[in-house]
């Protein structure tokens, strides 16, 4: 995505926009499909694929230390087994969270793309079941307009433009005068008018 963005803007333009993007505190990564997320997920994400791969580094390194004893005894058999156990339960987490992550990532950018206030997405993410969701490999939800249609239909104050709340001023009345500035006697000479 950034090389299309340097090869159609240029160089020096690119480089300006990224400049412009990082001012404004919208960094973002690159993930392997090319396309732009927030750079803080992207190294949450990074980092924990990296303590994931370092715990199975270890566990698969602890069952091969164990199956090579030639003099393993029932007590050795029994933590390789619960080493085994461990690892397959890891496995199966790990993959459970990174589709979680997946999904979760997912929903946040079609929501953002049907104009989902900022503010709400982390109530609207936890109602809707995930179960039957589908994600293809361009990390996009297979069907989206069938997960986000009845969402937006049912909670269509959390999309579009923010309400704005609160009461409208009155026409006729005077603004609210600063009273900061003004010394005593102008303050309850203007109290002594109202």
């Amino acid at each position: 995505m950034l090389e299309k963005l340097t090869k159609a803007l240029g160089e020096e333009l690119s480089k300006e926009v990224e400049t412009k993007l990082k001012e404004a505190g919208l960094e973002v990564g690159v993930t392997n499909d090319g396309s732009l997320v927030d750079a803080e997920k992207h190294d949450n994400m990074k980092a924990e694929l990296k303590a994931a791969n370092e715990q199975l580094k270890d566990t698969n390194s602890k069952i091969e230390e164990l199956s090579k004893n030639s003099t393993v005894t029932e007590e050795l058999k029994a933590q390789l087994e619960e080493a085994n156990n461990k690892y397959e339960e890891y496995v199966k987490n790990a993959d459970s969270r990174v589709r979680d992550l997946q999904i979760k990532t997912a929903l946040e950018k079609g929501l953002i793309a049907r104009n989902a206030n900022q503010e709400a997405l982390d109530l609207i993410i936890p109602t809707i079941n995930t179960e039957n969701i589908q994600i293809d490999k361009a990390g996009n939800i297979v069907d989206a307009d069938d997960v986000f249609n009845p969402i937006v239909e049912a909670r269509k104050t959390l999309f579009g433009k923010p309400v704005e709340q609160g009461a409208e001023p009155q026409k006729g009345t005077n603004p609210p005068t600063d009273t900061s500035q003004m010394t005593d006697t102008e303050y309850f000479k203007m109290k002594m008018q109202n």
